[in-house]
């Protein structure tokens, strides 16, 4: 029977005659399709099924973006019920040193970084000068097929499983034309066509020489980014652009995903028929269209068509944007304009990534697969799980033993979150798996930001809040702080209805300066603003319990069921015959659910040493004797080392020879790298593709302990115990492990290779680094792996006396830390001597023996001595070899920058003693001599050092930048304290003449302003704008109510009481500066504070404030400004005594001077005998006195002198 209109979920789109036939020939039935009703759909289309998916194929009338939309369309129109759409067919290839991209490859967009599968390379805006603007990143395939692809290169990779895409290539081998070609050349970039047909005009000289591919499958499958455009690409130099920029990595280039991409849901397949270039010919089409096809097929037969079902259909995505269009048009607005503004100049996806680049959608990809179909059900169902939904603001603590599968429930979790919120945008979703293995990425500002990208790529449109945050910090290229995303983050979640945020692992959160506690606390703060849910994964540790008091728990646990299919999905698709009998099922099912108490990684481990047995009565008697308890896991690992060791010898040692550099390497390795590590021999001069181990035998050999983490790149153990276990136990397995890795480092950069010296261009050295990938570990750790080793002493010597050698390694640890785009040729290592890389790891034990050969310093090729290195990188016992060896430690490098002076700028304090007790503590013209680095890094112990070396450095400059200064300005007391204790100049000055004394009162500390004044500093100097001290105490522009300003402006005040006539000029000064600042309404609450006022004059001005409050004189004078009146009030608000004397007296004492200073600057007319005049006609002794414009009698009545 033929399915209806609306049983095609998945349409197929072919832009050529060969892709259109290709892909009819992956049908496995051909329908004669349904009636159409749409009038205005002129496509043809071929109907069919492939596997269990409905699918009708739609081929473009010619090439071009437009058409691709257009024909996508009118399929919405026709087909409302299709879910996606596969642009299936052929493309050119962009080969680069990471990506051998050859003719016959297939190339699939998937996202890469910020990137999403595919980019319109002629999309953007013409700016001076030729310049052109990208904006061309295009929307992601959807989370269902990018799931499908990641399952489909699991098994493509796997040389156990069926080479699905080579079967479907034989559906064609009765059409020669579909045949593979036999050449495949490519040129130079700079090499033309020499016109023709073909290339047999072109010089063969100029072709590139590749090797022969080693394959373990028929067709090759490339995963990333695919350009897209108007126009053929046909331009080599411009192929190699985008294909070596690292933010875009191209691939491939087509001419009609970008007409799809943003408007449809879509994923792009492209089988390579030529390079791009212009020796372009048609030789390749049929066969690239036919892999391309074969690859479609292949992943529909991984899509589930249960999963497709929850999708939501073309159509109804397609309406909903348009009526969401259509509402915020007719409800535009000023801040809406702005936002429209700022998505046409600004690239959605950059900004989005400017907030951070840390993304989880591979990992929950990965672990989502990795699950067993129906398992977690039991969770998901529980009735703390739909409490926790059903109700905003609710925190669901998760806790779980090590093991039990916490990481595979939290992904069953986001799916489920996921599929929940797919079709209401109102619903905002976020999640992090935490992880021991990365603790460098594992900030909370970074974690925070990520949720806050996750909630902002919700919309098509990016938030204000976001637009906002990005606006103020684009212009300096900063980031935000976490306190800047935590608002954002607030913002953001308001405009959602319910937010959801999932965290796994919390307890693999670093607590490196208090990191995990932060997050926490980040985490509750914005629950507590804005009602999300919060579920949170965790092993069951005290502390984090303790942080989730209060919250709802549901223990994670492997129940029977789950374990039960588990064990039978293994079994089943396993390679035992014995196992897979019906009676072995159930009691291996049985035997194994018994003894692992709920945690599924013991049943890995478990199943794994049954699924080694061949004999039915060993499995019996392996499963009598399962261990359990809290030994099951050291016996579960003892029991796979029994395993491996029970091999032949040879795969013994290559599994030791695995697990030793998985151990004890100082990172991940990715599967290239590990295969050239454990490949390498002693005295290898090279290594070649065939001499490489294969992945799936290094698996093989390691007893199911060893994985390949698809979404990191890298091999790792399988599980966190696995690493602590070893770490317990090696001495027993691998005691030489160290010794392994520092002989292979060593053997692989005395490679041939090496030995020509540094690369002088870019794909020279991307070609080097392609042929040996474990170059750029072995050159960034063989030092660290050497530290304190002794025994490789000779075989380390004799590669540090090839300069050649040491370069080239040099030139690889420069140029991975450093970009080559941003150092270049010029930067790279030219002449990196051996006692100078020994220096720079530390390595002490073979400072002597090169120190015998050669001068010891000796200079690089940017004037850098050994001693330079070592004092730079902190290695002590290195330092003092070579001092004890006579090194020189006035020669700087290129900068001037002398030994010294790096190891205080690095913070190696024990270095810099060693330097300055040792007489060296001389600086040389750098740019800012050593005591000041020491006084600004606020580096006591030294700073003290280098002044009892030589007194005569205390008041050095550099450009206006003395110690007293800087130590200052960064607020460290101690080293001011210190500085002003060995005669430092209280009157230095900056290069804007501000004194220590202003910079201490700019910055509001109390406790340096009176060391400063201690010691004798002016307290009224001013600076190149006539500012004073006061000025900067009341005036600070960052918070000029902060309480530490107001006490360090009561000081001053108190500090310049020797003298009225010059404190009133002060006080006048300060806020006629201050008005022309408009800070008329943010006046701080001043008051007088002498040094030595006693408790009588206090009370003296008290009653004086109290009178005039009370006044009603004082509040008949109309022309007062309030604000002024409120500032002259507070003026002397720091007392309570009672005091019996005169109003006149306490007003005396109230207003000191003050009258013209606060008055006219508010625009008032009169002064202050004009004031007091007005408000006290009936006291004429008090006026006459004021008249009288001396205030000496005024600063004696209320100070005493």
């Amino acid at each position: 029977m033929e399915p209806n209109i609306e049983d095609y979920t998945i349409g197929w789109i072919c832009a050529l005659q060969e892709e259109y036939e290709a892909g009819c020939r992956m049908l496995d039935e051909e329908f004669d399709g349904p009636e159409i009703n749409g009038m205005n759909d002129d496509n043809t289309y071929v109907y069919g099924r492939i596997g269990p998916h409905n699918v009708v194929i739609g081929c473009l009338p010619r090439y071009g973006l437009s058409q691709a939309t257009n024909v996508a369309k009118d399929m919405v129109r026709s087909f409302p019920h299709l879910r996606f759409a596969l642009m299936v067919g052929i493309g050119g290839g962009a080969p680069s040193p990471e990506h051998d991209i050859r003719l016959g490859d297939v190339v699939v967009s998937v996202p890469r970084g910020a990137n999403g599968g595919v980019y319109q390379y002629d999309l953007g805006k013409s700016l001076e000068v030729g310049r052109f603007q990208h904006s061309g990143h295009q929307n992601s395939p959807p989370s269902l097929l990018l799931s499908a692809v990641s399952e489909l290169q699991r098994r493509h990779n796997d040389p156990r499983k069926p080479d699905m895409i080579a079967e479907n290539l034989v559906r064609m081998q009765d059409m020669p034309t579909f045949g593979v070609p036999q050449s495949d050349s490519l040129y130079r970039s700079e090499y033309l066509h020499c016109g023709g047909a073909d290339c047999s005009n072109c010089d063969p000289a100029a072709l590139i020489g590749r090797t022969a591919r080693v394959n373990i499958r028929q067709v090759t499958v490339h995963y990333g980014t695919i350009a897209s455009g108007n126009t053929v690409m046909k331009n080599a130099a411009v192929r190699d652009k985008y294909a070596g920029d690292p933010n875009l990595k191209i691939m491939c280039f087509e001419m009609e995903a970008a007409g799809l991409m943003n408007h449809f849901p879509c994923l792009v397949i492209r089988g390579i028929c030529d390079y791009s270039d212009s020796h372009k010919n048609d030789e390749w089409h049929a066969y690239a269209a036919l892999t391309a096809a074969a690859y479609a097929r292949a992943l529909l037969h991984v899509v589930k068509p249960t999963r497709i079902t929850l999708m939501p259909s073309w159509a109804e995505t397609f309406d909903k944007t348009l009526n969401q269009i259509k509402e915020q048009v007719s409800s535009v607005s000023g801040a809406t304009d702005r936002i429209n503004k700022h998505n046409q100049s600004q690239n959605r996806l950059e900004v989005l990534n400017w907030i951070t680049p840390l993304e989880y959608n591979a990992q929950q990809s990965d672990f989502f697969e990795r699950s067993c179909p129906g398992t977690g059900l039991w969770f998901l169902k529980s009735e703390e799980y739909q409490t926790w939904m059903s109700t905003a603001g609710q925190t669901l603590y998760c806790p779980g033993d090590h093991g039990v599968g916490k990481t595979i429930l939290a992904s069953i979790i986001i799916n489920d979150l996921l599929l929940r919120s797919m079709d209401d945008m109102n619903i905002g979703l976020a999640y992090i798996y935490c992880s021991y293995l990365q603790p460098r990425e594992q900030k909370p500002a970074d974690h925070m930001a990520c949720l806050l990208k996750q909630l902002a790529s919700r919309s098509s449109c990016l938030p204000m809040p976001v637009i906002e945050l990005y606006d103020r910090h684009k212009t300096e290229k900063t980031r935000a702080t976490l306190q800047e995303t935590l608002e954002t983050l607030s913002c953001v979640a308001k405009k959602f209805s319910r937010i959801f945020i999932v965290i796994d692992a919390l307890d693999e959160y670093p607590i490196t300066d208090g990191g995990r506690s932060k997050f926490i606390s980040a985490l509750l703060a914005l629950q507590s603003q804005t009602s999300i849910n919060l579920l949170v994964t965790s092993r069951n540790y005290p502390i984090i319990k303790q942080r989730m008091e209060g919250s709802r728990t549901l223990e994670i646990h492997a129940n029977d069921m789950d374990l039960r299919r588990y064990l039978q999905e293994r079994i089943v698709h396993g390679e035992s015959k014995i196992l897979q009998r019906p009676d072995f099922q159930e009691s291996v099912a049985e035997g194994v659910i018994k003894s692992v108490n709920g945690v599924f990684l013991l049943a890995k481990l478990q199943l794994d040493s049954l699924l080694d047995k061949k004999l039915p009565r060993d499995i019996r008697q392996a499963l009598e004797s399962l261990p359990s308890g809290s030994e099951a896991y050291d016996r579960a690992y003892e029991d796979a080392m029994t395993r491996i060791n029970s091999q032949g010898a040879s795969s013994v040692q290559f599994a030791r020879r695995i697990l030793s550099w998985i151990v004890f390497a100082k990172r991940d390795l990715s599967p290239p790298e590990l295969q050239h590590a454990v490949s390498v021999r002693h005295g290898d001069q090279d290594i070649t593709q065939e001499d490489l181990s294969d992945i799936a035998d290094i698996l093989s050999v390691c007893a199911g302990l060893v994985t390949v983490e698809e979404h990191r790149n890298v091999v790792g153990l399988i599980h966190k115990t696995t690493q602590e276990y070893f770490q317990r136990t090696y001495m027993r397995w691998f005691p030489d492990a160290n010794s392994v890795l520092i002989d292979t480092c060593i053997t692989y950069l005395s490679f041939k290779a090496f030995e020509e010296g540094p690369c002088g261009t870019r794909i020279a050295f991307e070609t080097r680094i392609q042929n040996c990938p474990l170059c750029v570990y072995a050159a960034n750790y063989w030092g660290k792996h050497t530290y304190n080793n002794t025994y490789f002493i000779d075989q380390v010597v004799n590669f540090l006396k090839s300069t050649k050698k040491t370069s080239s390694a040099f030139q690889v640890v420069e140029a991975t830390k450093i970009p080559w785009r941003e150092i270049g040729p010029q930067y790279t290592a030219t002449d990196m001597p051996g006692l100078h890389l020994a220096a720079y790891f530390g390595i002490h034990e073979v400072i002597p023996k090169l120190a015998e050969v050669g001068s010891v310093d000796l200079v690089d090729w940017r004037g850098r001595t050994a001693l330079w290195w070592a004092s730079r990188n902190g290695h002590e016992r290195t330092v003092a070899l070579l001092l004890d060896h006579k090194a020189n430690s006035c020669i700087g490098d290129s900068e001037s920058l002398a030994p010294l002076w790096l190891a205080t700028y690095r913070g190696h304090l024990s270095v810099a003693e060693i330097l300055i007790e040792r007489g060296h503590a001389k600086d040389i013209d750098c740019r800012l001599p050593t005591l000041c680095l020491a006084a600004e890094r606020g580096y006591l112990s030294l700073a003290k050092l280098l002044i009892d070396s030589d007194l005569d450095i205390i008041d050095l400059q550099y450009r206006f930048r003395r110690p007293l200064l800087l130590a200052t300005e960064q607020g460290h007391s101690k080293v001011v304290k210190l500085l002003l204790e060995n005669g430092a100049y209280t009157e230095s000055k900056d290069g804007d003449s501000r004194t220590p004394l202003s910079l201490a009162a700019e910055s509001g500390n109390q406790e340096i302003v009176k060391l400063l004044l201690y010691h004798g500093a002016n307290v009224k100097p001013r600076d190149s704008r006539g500012r004073i001290p006061l000025w900067y105490s009341i005036k600070n522009e960052r918070d000029v109510t902060q309480n530490e300003h107001e006490a360090v402006a009561r000081i001053l005040l108190g500090a310049g009481m020797k003298d009225g006539s010059q404190i009133e000029d002060e006080i006048r000064t300060t806020l006629a500066l201050a008005s022309d600042h408009d800070y008329s309404n943010r006046q701080p609450n001043l008051q007088y504070e002498p040094w030595f006022e006693d408790e009588e004059l206090k009370s003296r001005r008290s009653i004086g404030l109290n009178m005039l409050v009370d006044d009603p004189a004082v509040k008949r004078c109309s022309h007062y400004p309030g604000d002024a009146m409120d500032t002259l009030i507070s003026f002397v608000q720091d007392g309570s005594a009672p005091y019996q004397g005169s109003r006149k007296d306490a007003y005396y004492g109230a207003f000191p001077g003050f009258l013209d200073g606060a008055l006219r600057p508010e625009g008032l007319s009169c002064g202050r005998s004009d004031f007091f005049q007005s408000a006290y006609e009936e006291d004429d002794s008090m006026s006459n006195c004021i008249c009288d414009k001396s205030p000496d009698g005024w600063f004696t009545m209320m100070y005493g002198y």
